[in-house]
């Protein structure tokens, strides 16, 4: 009877143990920021929200998060398809329409320890300009973005597409 209640003992310690390694994983906890300086060539693609991402933009949109990307390009063209409304908390630019989707330009530039993408978009009345952290040494990066709602992580996902 004494080794079954161990048994019962190690495995509730187990279970505990991997809550908060999932709990740590999905806030975003020990995220590893990018480090060295990538080649801008590797950054470029598609980048798509992650399931924990299109989930959070679901819950606080109450639209689909699948039709959301970042595109960077080689020429240094960077698209935001249906991102900057739910970034900037349903802003409206000067005549009242919804920012959703917008392009502008990028580059890799360092930023304290790690390498991020700075961006400036917008239409010439209202431009912005944004820093989106880099996830990861090596492609498939990962590109972090904040967003004023809610403290939880975001993450855009590189495709080749």
């Amino acid at each position: 009877m004494k080794r079954f209640a161990k048994f019962w003992y190690v495995l509730l310690v187990l279970v505990i143990l991997v809550g908060l390694a999932v709990l740590h994983f999905f806030q975003g906890l020990g995220v590893r920021y990018t480090k060295n300086e990538p080649k801008e060539s590797d950054l470029v693609g598609v980048y798509r929200p992650d399931l924990l991402t299109r989930f959070l933009i679901k819950e606080q949109s109450n639209s689909p998060a699948m039709n959301r990307e970042i595109k960077l390009s080689a020429d240094g063209e960077i698209e935001l398809v249906n991102v900057l409304e739910w970034l900037n908390g349903g802003k409206t630019n000067i005549e009242g329409r919804t920012l959703l989707s917008t392009n502008g330009t990028w580059r890799v530039e360092k930023y304290k320890n790690n390498w991020v993408i700075i961006s400036k978009y917008g239409e010439q009345n209202e431009s912005m300009t944004d820093y989106f952290e880099l996830v990861g040494e090596k492609p498939p990066y990962k590109i972090q973005v904040f967003n004023w709602h809610t403290s939880a992580p975001y993450f855009f996902v590189q495709s080749r597409d």
